[in-house]
Parts: C-alpha cells; structure tokens; sequence
C-alpha cells in the first residue's frame, strides 16, 4: 500500500491525498463513474465524521483535501478501502456492454489488484 509508513497518522488533522489510476487510464470520464467518488466521500462523512475540504476529479486521478476524525480508521486504511470500493465499482459499471470504456481494451484489462498506481499519498 501506498501510504504506509510515509507520515506518521494524526487524528483531527487534514491531509492532501492523490490517487492515480495505473498507466494514467481515462476512467471518470463520465457521471456515473464520478458518483462512486461522491458515494465513497459521503460514505467516510456517514461512518467516521470525516470532511471533504475540496476535490478535484480528474479522467485519471483524484485530489482530496481530507479532515480526517478521531473517530476515523487510519489514514492508510481508509485509502485502501476507497481505492478498494472505487476499483469495484468501475468494474461493475464496466460489466455494462454499452458502455464506452468497453470498447478500450486497456482499461478492461486493469485488474483489480493492479487498479492504482503505486507511490500515491
């Protein structure tokens, strides 16, 4: 995992974190695969109190600034689990026949295990 071990892990404090789909593959390059981001954020404000202090979401990568809470699993746990609940989410969505992404061979072929590039905080 990416963030392990790289900045020692505060509560009540707020974070820049960036995560990259591997090979910098287009995948939020519509609605429904920007919902899952949506989801994931309300999600961490739902269960641990965390806030959303600004995003951007771009084709291939997510910028976030995260309050995390006393009440929040760690930060590394928390990343792992979003990029864990994203990756799903767009194979689901990829599952679709008419869907666009589809037809590009290289983003089917992203597998699970290998959804985000490495080295991300």
């Amino acid at each position: 995992m990416a963030v392990r071990n790289k900045t020692p892990f505060m509560a009540n404090e707020i974070y820049f974190i960036t995560f990259t789909i591997l090979g910098w593959k287009h995948i939020f390059i519509s609605d429904k695969y920007c919902d899952l981001v949506y989801k994931w954020f309300d999600y961490m404000k739902e269960r641990y109190n965390n806030k959303i202090y600004g995003y951007v979401i771009m084709p291939n990568h997510v910028h976030l600034l995260l309050y995390i809470s006393d009440k929040s699993s760690k930060l590394p746990v928390l990343i792992f689990n979003g990029k864990k609940f994203l990756a799903f989410g767009v194979r689901d969505l990829l599952k679709n026949r008419q869907n666009p992404l589809r037809r590009d061979s290289a983003a089917v072929k992203i597998g699970l295990l290998n959804w985000w590039r490495s080295g991300d905080y």
